[in-house]
């Protein structure tokens, strides 16, 4: 009998060790599984050494203008890294731009407003903007009765060309003289008049109708700007609010004030452009941009124009039977940066950032001949002028004073417009800011005026491309 419960106690001190020494197996088998799912996971390395390639060759074909290969190589590089938001930024443009290949816009105003011929074609009425005109001559026509006007017109790639018209009324025809009144014959014998009829009662006149109540005045329905992507702008209004293709619509920037005695809040509403409606859903509706004064955004009210109202006054023709000329280039100064960096981060380097690249890249835009303004040239010039106002980096207007100072310093200068930018990078963060502001001559307000975010590490080869995207957004170029 104790020789059995030894027996027993020994199996069930055995059946102890065994279940403790299966767990630690149970898990050490299992360990491997989760690694090759992590490893699994993990992109490969040589696909990430290609992706970078791609996208390093992406940039270049992008700046030297050839938009096809850049767009299918940041579409490859985006399968690697598709969180990458300045890749897809970079993709969207340069698939645009490669639709556009080999054509350019046109734009034709004419005053009064007339209808459109293009190459004997009819294709709209003024003003009229045309995409996707292929490169090359045009004759283009505008006709308003008898009264008719044409002119050749080159059209350029990626390039916006503008044509005004004024027309002048036709000579009226000269009346025929009236030809000599006949003769009149020979008198005939008198005959005696016939009594006249009696007089009959005059009957009395018709009631006059009653007069019509005036129509009640046409709701306007208010929108908002959705979405914003180069020319083209979403709206939240549709066919249900009474929106129909071709219609145009201003675009409102509201301001928030409060009143310093009554502390009642006030909106100040300041007009930012005009758009014109090309496609209507019942919610939604598609708009390319027809003039701006200030930067589009989403967030902006939407209103339609009033009957009658112009989208903007029409610029003056130099005659009235010669198209105005063709707009000459924009001769820009680019200047120094400014650099604002407390430090903080090892990978920044304020030397990498220089105004001959940002012109050298400028340069490739149509219409535009861009030179990099030296430190020293600068410096003279600032004591030859004295100390100019901080305004000029900022958005905002300028007062007479401030933008005839500018005028002088463009002057000086030799060019239209300068380009001021800035490099902001906060202590300890990882991405830098660059900001841009571009003021012209005789302009109280700037032409371009926008910042984007850049990671640090990659600043040195990309601030140039950035800011370069910045001025041709700003100038309607995409």
């Amino acid at each position: 009998m104790r020789e059995r419960c030894l027996i027993l106690l020994v199996i069930w001190l055995v059946g102890l060790l065994w279940a403790g020494m299966g767990a630690p197996a149970v898990a050490k088998t299992e360990k491997p599984a989760a690694t090759e799912t992590t490893a699994s996971s993990t992109p490969d390395p040589e696909a990430v050494r290609q992706a970078r390639q791609d996208y390093q060759e992406a940039t270049e074909h992008f700046n030297a203008r050839r938009y096809r290969q850049a767009a299918e190589l940041f579409a490859r590089y985006l399968k690697v890294f598709p969180n990458d938001g300045q890749a897809q930024r970079l993709y969207r443009i340069a698939r645009r731009l490669a639709q556009r290949a080999g054509t350019g816009t046109l734009v034709v105003e004419c005053e009064p407003p007339a209808e459109v011929w293009l190459d004997g074609k009819p294709v709209g009425t003024t003003p009229l903007t045309l995409e996707a005109v292929p490169v090359g001559t045009h004759q283009v026509e505008v006709r308003r009765g008898r009264a008719r006007q044409s002119a050749p017109v080159e059209v350029e790639e990626y390039a916006r060309t503008n044509i005004r018209f004024r027309l002048s009324a036709p000579a009226e025809a000269a009346t025929p003289p009236s030809p000599p009144a006949p003769a009149p014959p020979a008198a005939a014998p008198a005959i005696p008049p016939s009594p006249a009829p009696p007089p009959r009662a005059a009957r009395p006149a018709p009631p006059a109708p009653p007069t019509p109540p005036p129509p009640a005045p046409a709701r306007v329905h208010r929108g908002y700007v959705v979405a914003v992507e180069g020319q083209e702008v979403t709206i939240d209004l549709g066919a249900k609010d009474g929106i129909k293709p071709g219609q145009r619509l201003r675009v409102l920037a509201r301001k928030k004030l409060v009143h310093p005695v009554s502390g009642k809040t006030m909106f100040l509403r300041r007009p930012v452009g005009v758009i014109q409606v090309t496609e209507v859903e019942d919610q939604l509706s598609l708009a390319r941009v027809v003039s701006f004064q200030r930067t589009l955004a989403p967030g902006q009210e939407v209103v339609p124009l009033a009957p009658g109202e112009a989208a903007a006054p029409p610029a003056p023709a130099p005659t009235p039977t010669t198209p105005a000329p063709a707009k000459k280039e924009l001769r820009l100064a680019v200047m120094p940066p400014l650099i604002n960096a407390p430090g903080g981060n090892p990978d920044f380097n304020p030397q990498t950032f220089r105004a001959a690249q940002v012109a050298h890249l400028l340069n490739q835009l149509r219409r535009i001949r861009a030179v990099a303004v030296p430190p020293a040239r600068l410096e003279a010039l600032r004591q030859e002028l004295g100390e100019w106002p901080a305004a000029w980096r900022e958005d905002g207007q300028l007062d007479p004073a401030q933008q005839e100072a500018l005028d002088k310093l463009l002057e000086k200068l030799g060019v239209d417009a300068a380009l001021w930018w800035s490099v902001t990078l906060r202590e300890y963060e990882e991405q830098l800011t660059l900001g841009c502001v571009l003021r012209r001559q005789g302009r109280l307000r700037p032409l371009v005026a926008d910042e984007a975010l850049v990671n640090v590490s990659e600043a040195p080869q990309t601030y140039g491309r950035e800011l370069f995207i910045l001025v041709a957004e700003g100038l309607g170029i995409f």
